[in-house]
């Protein structure tokens, strides 16, 4: 049966892009980082909650379990720990479930497959357990199965996706430094494909949408350091999304932008028609008319464009209201010459 098959219960849907990015120079093995490896501050959540169990799927996935790696998980059970991890705000039918990852057993037989699935990965993972699969996997809706995010203590992509989807509420000339601080920690996790190697199909779409936001991600991140000029920072950070999508125009602009607002014109120049080769190299375009015009910009040696930053709220009363309260009140004078008019008491009305 197909992936496309599976459904689940209502639950918050994912915030992350689904599309399709085009890259040629790949990193699997870790973040490209133009100021040199940063510490991993994400491991000190790794060791809390109920089993101590912390799980990295970007990359090489690996399960440690009190601080140790467990390497004994049979394939189908860490494929499907691994699945529901992936989909932690999900629940998924049973049968489908038992259909998806035994496409090619009947029924009967696969849903016995993903019973002793549940009994190899809690045996490994929670063996101090006598329920088939309860501490790790939530079954206490007949018929569903859904991470239980209490027995597992961290995981990278939930921290990413928590990111993430903090990020959808700001932007990067905005961010705050903490935030900003966060949003680091966060590309930092990212040290390669979720589930590097894994040829399952399921796992595609997963790798496009987490990239994707990866690259957002670094893009926010170029956008906080020019506020805080950063700039050798935000470079770093624009040739890493580069080095992923190596035609991802909006970040050939940042990178142009912020080469010639230190001076550094010609490498500005040089950005563009890199931007403008690979372009025409992967898609036979020419750079969008923003890019251009920026370019052009460059060229005169004109002021880059005024950076945004965060103002603070101001309430104001929109244009249009005081002539609405004006024609309140000449309504209302009306009335009340109508009422006079016709000696009636205003207490009476209505």
């Amino acid at each position: 049966m197909a992936a496309a098959r599976l459904t689940f219960q209502k639950a918050p849907i994912d915030a992350l892009s689904t599309g399709v990015s085009r890259r040629r120079l790949r990193n699997v093995t870790g973040q490209f980082d133009f100021l040199g490896s940063r510490p991993d501050r994400s491991s000190r959540r790794e060791d809390n909650g109920v089993n101590g169990l912390s799980v990295r799927l970007f990359g090489i996935p690996s399960v440690h379990r009190s601080g140790r790696e467990t390497k004994r998980i049979p394939a189908k059970s860490l494929e499907l720990f691994c699945f529901l991890l992936v989909h932690h705000r999900r629940r998924y039918s049973r049968e489908l479930l038992s259909d998806f990852l035994w496409p090619d057993e009947t029924g009967t037989l696969s849903k016995r497959y993903l019973r002793q699935a549940l009994w190899k990965l809690n045996a490994v993972l929670n063996p101090a357990s006598d329920s088939m699969g309860k501490e790790l996997v939530d079954n206490s809706s007949p018929g569903w199965l859904q991470i239980n995010s209490h027995a597992v203590a961290w995981t990278d992509v939930r921290e990413f996706d928590q990111a993430y989807s903090g990020l959808l509420t700001n932007v990067g000339e905005r961010l705050s430094d903490s935030d900003g601080r966060a949003l680091e920690n966060a590309v930092g996790l990212y040290r390669g494909d979720l589930l590097a190697g894994w040829p399952q199909e399921w796992c595609l779409p997963e790798r496009t949408r987490f990239e994707q936001a990866y690259l957002m991600m670094l893009e926010q991140l170029v956008a906080w350091c020019r506020v805080r000029q950063l700039y050798l920072k935000g470079v770093g950070y624009g040739e890493t999304a580069l080095r992923y999508d190596p035609a991802r125009e909006s970040t050939h602009r940042q990178l142009m932008g912020l080469h010639h607002e230190v001076g550094n014109r010609g490498e500005a120049v040089r950005q563009f028609h890199l931007c403008a080769d690979v372009l025409s190299r992967e898609f036979g375009v020419r750079p969008s008319a923003q890019t251009r015009e920026l370019y052009e910009q460059i060229l005169r040696d004109e002021a880059p464009p005024t950076r945004t930053v965060a103002m603070p709220l101001v309430r104001r009363e929109p244009e249009a209201v005081p002539a609405l309260h004006a024609r309140l009140d000449e309504i209302q004078a009306s009335l009340q010459r109508l009422m006079a008019l016709f000696d009636l008491d205003p207490r009476n009305v209505g």
